[in-house]
């Protein structure tokens, strides 16, 4: 079974995929964090899109947040999640459970939304530029700073849905 994770950031989305066996435990997860050499042997960025506009950015931000599949991610997800002949070989690791539950329901990828997917997108989030070398450098705007302090202080204010 193919594991690929979705990770949002200011920037833009990008899709990792798990080298990390189907059973490993959150513990392993954690310990390998903090070990740049090990996570990599983890995650492989297989897809970066950045966002045009803080405009798209902003809207997709609070589409995620609010459990809805944006045309941007859509399309992102549509490109670069490979095609398999069965989707239940293939799971998608999102954040948010209700935004699982839109992509299941119109792209037909099963997602799963655990402490397992946190753990990796905490890697993610901390080892996001080391994972990124090779793949060109990310021009963030004063934009995407600004979208991401915005999104940041409205899920401040707005409770995630538990996985």
């Amino acid at each position: 079974m193919s594991l690929f994770v979705l990770y949002e950031s200011a920037a833009g989305l990008s899709l990792f995929e798990s080298q990390a066996r189907d059973d490993i435990a959150v513990k392993e997860i954690q310990a390998s964090i903090t070990d740049l050499g090990r996570f990599s042997t983890m995650m492989t960025l297989k897809a970066f899109a950045p966002f045009p506009s803080a405009e798209v950015a902003l809207e997709n931000m609070n589409a995620i947040t609010d459990g809805i599949l944006s045309p941007f991610l859509q399309s992102f997800l549509e490109q670069n999640v490979p095609s398999v002949k069965s989707k239940s070989k293939l799971i998608l690791g999102v954040q948010e459970a209700r935004l699982g539950g839109a992509i299941q329901d119109e792209l037909k990828i099963s997602c799963e939304c655990s402490s397992r997917i946190a753990e990796l997108v905490r890697g993610l989030r901390l080892l996001f530029l080391a994972l990124r070398q090779g793949h060109g450098p990310i021009r963030y705007r004063p934009s995407s700073a600004g979208s991401g302090s915005f999104v940041f202080a409205f899920e401040s204010q707005v409770q995630r849905q538990p996985c």
